[in-house]
């Protein structure tokens, strides 16, 4: 069989249909060819899905074959061309999570907030902030959830290393857990306790960050 959008390389690849070119022109071939296929009883209008590749097999006319990675489904007959998971697609192409991950250790293909429903974007998970240890937005079920390390409650200072969330510092109010994975509510056990945090406290935050420094204090 052949379909008309495959008639061009027809035209060139075929011994016959380049025989007819010869004696009486591409275009008079080109008709001629179009006409058989639109009066032939078993004639089909075809419609193919996207990233599809025309190719009439026999007993299925609008058969395809699909590309850019995708695969043809169902697989008796498919009428579409499909991404399956745990693969994603960008920019209309398919990728592997192995895009990703040749990137380096701990890159992997995150969700982007906002974005389309297959939309990703390459994420350094070992020390990215809002998606540290995994994705904050895992593509598949495959996908590592990671940590929003900046919403951690009572944080004042935080970072991502070897993806796991390290505190540096807690608001006032808030004591670092022995493993500095998180802030705690401090139990303020007497006045002489709370005015000692205070101090630390003070100490630690430049006096910047209060708008203070170009403003001297009176006693």
């Amino acid at each position: 069989c052949i379909c008309l959008s495959a008639l061009p390389l027809f035209i060139e690849t075929n011994v016959i249909a380049i025989a007819a070119v010869a004696l009486v022109g591409e275009s008079a071939a080109t008709s001629a060819i179009t006409s058989m296929v639109n009066s032939a009883a078993s004639k089909s209008q075809c419609k193919f899905p996207d990233h599809a590749t025309p190719a009439c097999v026999s007993g299925n006319p609008c058969g395809f074959q699909c590309s850019d990675g995708f695969t043809p489904s169902p697989a008796k007959k498919p009428t579409d061309c499909v991404c399956e998971p745990p693969k994603t697609v960008c920019n209309g192409r398919w990728e592997g999570s192995g895009t990703c991950a040749s990137r380096g250790e701990g890159w992997m293909a995150c969700g982007v907030f906002g974005g389309a429903a297959r939309a990703w974007e390459c994420i350094d998970t070992i020390n990215d902030l809002e998606s540290c240890g995994g994705c904050a937005i895992p593509l598949t079920p495959y996908t590592p959830f990671g940590v929003d390390c900046t919403a951690i409650p009572g944080v004042a200072d935080v970072s991502c290393l070897s993806g796991s969330c390290i505190v540096h510092r807690c608001l006032p109010g808030y004591m670092r857990t022995s493993d500095a994975s998180e802030c705690v509510r401090a139990h303020v056990s007497s006045p002489a306790f709370a005015h000692t945090e205070s101090q630390a406290w003070e100490l630690e935050i430049p006096a910047k960050d209060y708008g203070l420094e170009h403003n001297p204090l009176k006693h």
